[in-house]
């Protein structure tokens, strides 16, 4: 759960997570969930980035 949290980075590459909450997320820098697995419910409802995604 990542809900209304602020980082610059944030890079899971390869994960398996239940689910992922990123409702009100700020990230001011890299954002990437590449190669990962969510198994569950998933939503960025009202995600900031200034991010490049990957």
């Amino acid at each position: 759960m990542l809900a209304n949290a602020e980082t610059r980075q944030l890079r899971f590459s390869g994960c398996r997570m239940p689910g992922f909450d990123g409702g009100g997320l700020r990230v001011d820098g890299f954002l990437s969930l590449s190669g990962s697995e969510i198994e569950g419910r998933s939503g960025c409802r009202g995600r900031r980035s200034s991010a490049a995604c990957g």
